[in-house]
């Protein structure tokens, strides 16, 4: 399945300044795991977008993260971890099916 494919991608942008990112724009910039309290994961991801930073999460809520599941979102975060600095036009294409290794050595 390709990233774009995925339940509310892409995730909603938040920051503070500069025009408010659209869709599949953009260069990815960073990528990590987010942690709650309950031991929930979201994949954490900055964007540059005319000049600013921009975050996101995925899933953003717990009805996608059921959606998903766990190994999707494992499968998730190996592919963007390796498309660091590529457009996110680009990342949204990419392969996030069961051949995909995961990365559960990244886990925090």
């Amino acid at each position: 399945m390709k990233i774009r494919h995925l339940p509310q991608w892409p995730p909603r942008w938040t920051g503070s300044a500069g025009p408010l990112p659209r869709g599949n724009v953009g260069v990815l910039q960073s990528v990590e795991w987010r942690e709650d309290l309950q031991g929930r994961r979201d994949v954490q991801m900055t964007v540059e977008y005319e000049g600013h930073l921009w975050r996101g999460l995925y899933p953003a809520s717990g009805e996608i993260r059921a959606q998903v599941g766990e190994a999707v979102l494992t499968r998730l975060y190996t592919v963007l971890l390796r498309a660091v600095s590529q457009e996110v036009a680009r990342v949204a294409e990419l392969e996030v099916g069961a051949d995909t290794p995961t990365a559960m050595s990244a886990r925090p």
